[in-house]
């Protein structure tokens, strides 16, 4: 089985939006931004909804993917100043966000690596160069069925750490999302 290519995304926000959902404030996390599963979830399904008709489905939230995903978040705030690091969870699928400015919402987050669609041909399964389609084509990737996400916050340059991993990986090398 080839291995699935991690992907990260980065984004710098300015403008602040509110959400009036029921919020989850991530365990253990200090000023950390609440995050919202459900937000989490409509963000990725409503793209993942787009291709129902390749067969698509809803991705379902793991508690476990987003404890994993919470603390290797607040991993990189603690231990690396807020800077993004390549995860070892090979068994996972992961997107990373690094936003600026504020906190960031869930669907802020999903959407940037939703906004890589623009650069991705799915006619030759190819990103435009200087571009990371791999957060896009994980987000719809066919066989995967779960995700759980995690943010930290770092006070320093308000900087809001996403990572979103997913089961079972998707990004297999020269395989197509769908």
């Amino acid at each position: 089985m080839a291995s699935p290519l991690l992907s990260f995304s980065l984004l710098i926000l300015l403008s602040l939006s509110t959400h009036g959902n029921a919020r989850l404030i991530l365990e253990n996390s200090q000023s950390a931004p609440n995050i919202t599963t459900t937000e989490f979830l409509e963000a990725h399904n409503g793209e993942r909804d787009l291709f129902k008709d390749k067969g698509l489905k809803p991705l379902t939230w793991s508690q476990n993917l987003a404890s994993d995903a919470g603390k290797f978040a607040r991993f990189q705030r603690d231990k690396h100043g807020c800077g993004l690091v390549q995860s070892t969870a090979e068994k996972y699928g992961e997107n990373q966000c690094w936003g600026s400015g504020r906190p960031m919402s869930p669907t802020e987050a999903v959407g940037s690596w939703i906004k890589e669609k623009a650069f991705y041909s799915f006619k030759n399964n190819t990103c435009q160069k200087e571009h990371e389609c791999g957060v896009y084509t994980q987000l719809i990737w066919k066989s995967t069925a779960e995700v759980g996400c995690g943010q930290a916050f770092c006070k320093k340059g308000a900087v809001t750490l996403t990572i979103c991993y997913y089961f079972p990986p998707g990004n297999m090398q020269g395989e197509r999302p769908f």
